[in-house]
């Protein structure tokens, strides 16, 4: 665990208020124009995924401590994430739903051989937010498509990620291990856009 943060200091934080209509100012007339120019839309919220923001603020290697040793700051830190992104998009969607045709949410699990974290510890730590996440989305704009982005070898995952409402993954990291686009399409394809 990291002896540097708690939970009473991920509570008492001064976060950013991701609900403040500036953070989407001009984008709806931006995106109608867009949509009138023939031009597709893509939106994604302010800052990086559930697990890489996490590895930013404590570290990655305290993050992948705390993870290991279960310590209820990571689960604290996650669900701060979540919330301040469930924000964003509650904020942002209704103004923007009807000129968006992709949202994008972004996070890195892979590395060139294996995943960051073991697909154990991703089910039980981040896909049930992100699942939160996705769903909430989706019900804010029914008709986006949802995006993904994660680098390196998530092979592995790609099932839990169909499973969540992902549309769309990208990049098919040809230097990782067990991402060849022939298998993935073989495999994956008729849930899955890569």
């Amino acid at each position: 665990p990291n002896p540097d943060i708690s939970v009473q200091d991920i509570e008492r934080h001064p976060w950013p208020n991701m609900a403040d209509p500036q953070r989407i100012a001009g984008l709806r007339e931006l995106a109608q124009h867009y949509r009138q120019s023939g031009c597709g839309v893509m939106l994604k919220d302010p800052f990086a995924g559930i697990f890489e923001m996490a590895q930013r603020i404590v570290g990655m290697e305290n993050c992948l401590v705390m993870l290991a040793s279960g310590d209820k700051t990571a689960e604290a830190l996650f669900d701060k994430l979540l919330e301040l992104k469930l924000s964003f998009w509650e904020t942002a969607l209704p103004q923007l739903a009807e000129f968006v045709d992709v949202i994008c949410q972004v996070d890195d699990y892979g590395t060139q051989t294996s995943q960051i974290i073991s697909p154990g510890m991703f089910r039980e730590w981040i896909k049930p937010r992100l699942e939160v996440l996705m769903l909430s989305v989706k019900r804010l704009a029914p008709s986006a498509k949802l995006f993904f982005h994660s680098c390196g070898n998530v092979r592995p995952l790609i099932p839990d990620f169909i499973e969540i409402g992902v549309e769309i993954l990208n990049p098919v990291h040809l230097s990782a291990m067990r991402m060849e686009p022939i298998e993935l399409k073989r495999d994956f394809g008729s849930d899955l856009v890569f």
